[in-house]
């Protein structure tokens, strides 16, 4: 089939949006064709694309061709983006080390306690991006969330669920006594400082 392109050009304008994704900045079907027209304005090009602006079909093949596909990505705050990077997360390592070396925690296992704090969005619709086929999206940048639910994972001791709300209600709190969990409400299912002393 031919081609609106060449195929140096298609390869190249593939090769940008597999860059683009890679770096957590991954763009939409909308998007890529927006790109492209102003790719074929700027370069005068006379294309049999109405308006200067691609079609689905030429969408649907082009990405058939460069093995991309639409998918969905999950959010990561732009602080969170920027804390995870090789010299952030060697300096984490390094200082935990020798923490537990100091502390003499190597054989002691119980005496460490960890907390990784995470939320779930309770609307988690979100607009398809481009990427490669056959691998899960990489994060997109957004900004923080304002309908969350809560979770405080813990070693050593209960999780702690914190729900949006003024009250903690019943039917929330699971049903299971052997199964040890903390729960709170907050205005917006966020984290406080009173809360996270009440749980320790």
């Amino acid at each position: 089939m031919k081609t609106i392109f060449s195929i140096d050009i298609e390869c190249k304008i593939a090769s940008y949006l597999r860059t683009l994704e890679k770096y957590g900045f991954p763009i939409t079907k909308k998007e890529v064709k927006t790109l492209v027209s102003e790719y074929v304005v700027r370069n005068g090009w006379i294309t049999p694309f109405k308006d200067n602006i691609p079609g689905d079909d030429w969408f649907r093949h082009f990405c058939k061709r460069n093995n991309l596909s639409l998918k969905k990505a999950p959010s990561v705050e732009i602080a969170r983006r920027k804390a995870c990077n090789p010299f952030t997360v060697y300096e984490y390592f390094d200082l935990l080390e020798n923490a537990i070396n100091d502390l003499d925690l190597v054989e002691k296992p119980e005496c460490i306690y960890n907390l990784d704090e995470t939320s779930f969005c309770n609307d988690p619709s979100k607009s398809k991006v481009l990427g490669q086929r056959g691998y899960s999206s990489t994060r997109t940048t957004s900004s923080p969330g304002r309908d969350n639910t809560t979770v405080l994972l813990a070693t050593n001791v209960p999780p702690l669920i914190i729900f949006q709300g003024k009250y903690l209600r019943n039917e929330w709190c699971y049903k299971n006594d052997s199964v040890k969990t903390a729960y709170a409400v907050s205005q917006k299912g966020w984290m406080a400082t009173s809360i996270f002393d009440k749980y320790f």
